[in-house]
């Protein structure tokens, strides 16, 4: 017996729909994993940046008063943890808090001009400007070769906060302590404790951390 199929132009329209559906539907999930492996990178990126990413302070030393009776200003000593990127200390914040004071410090500037010096004597010649929420930043070490604000690899910096007008009217005294948290704009934070010690006729200086 001779059996033959015999296909109408309806079952062909739906024949063809079913093919473009179903290029349609590829198309869009190559472009959504396309997207989510992109976006899957930049995630993974961040991720690195915010653990990898850090300051590390090194010492704290407090500048005493002429009367040595309280400490005038902090330099805090830094540099980069090991495998962290450059990290650009202009976009940092720095949280001060005591006893008695709780302020949130960012760069200074004078004459719209960022305090970011590369030597101590140019500091000095503008440390009046320095306000009660600001830092001032000292190249100390510049190995990278970078601009004094951007702490790259083998850098060292000095940090700097008036913590006479932070601490206004009497400055960090003898036996005081504050805890400072150092942010940058990415990474993790880092947070100290300074403490003054039984301040001795005749020095100029002491460590507090």
């Amino acid at each position: 017996m001779d059996i033959r199929g015999v296909v109408g132009i309806g079952t062909l329209i739906i024949f063809i729909a079913m093919i473009l559906v179903a290029s349609t539907a590829a198309g869009v999930i190559i472009r959504i994993s396309g997207s989510l492996q992109a976006q899957a990178r930049a995630t993974g990126r961040e991720a690195i940046q915010q653990v990898s990413t850090g300051i590390r302070i090194l010492s704290a030393v407090g500048r005493v008063s002429t009367d040595y009776e309280n400490i005038d200003n902090i330099e805090f000593i830094a540099k980069l943890w090991v495998g962290s990127p450059p990290i650009d200390l202009t976009e940092m914040t720095i949280s001060y808090l005591s006893e008695t004071t709780q302020i949130y410090l960012t760069i200074g500037k004078y004459d719209n001009t960022l305090m970011v010096f590369e030597n101590l004597e140019a500091l000095e010649n503008h440390w009046n400007d320095l306000d009660a929420n600001e830092f001032a930043i000292v190249k100390i070490q510049n190995i990278s070769g970078t601009d004094p604000g951007i702490l790259g690899k083998g850098d060292v910096v000095g940090i700097w906060i008036n913590v006479q007008k932070i601490e206004e009217p009497q400055a960090l005294q003898s036996q005081d302590s504050a805890v400072l948290t150092f942010v940058p704009e990415i990474g993790f934070e880092t947070r100290i404790r300074v403490s003054v010690p039984t301040l001795i006729p005749g020095d100029k200086v002491v460590s507090l951390y």
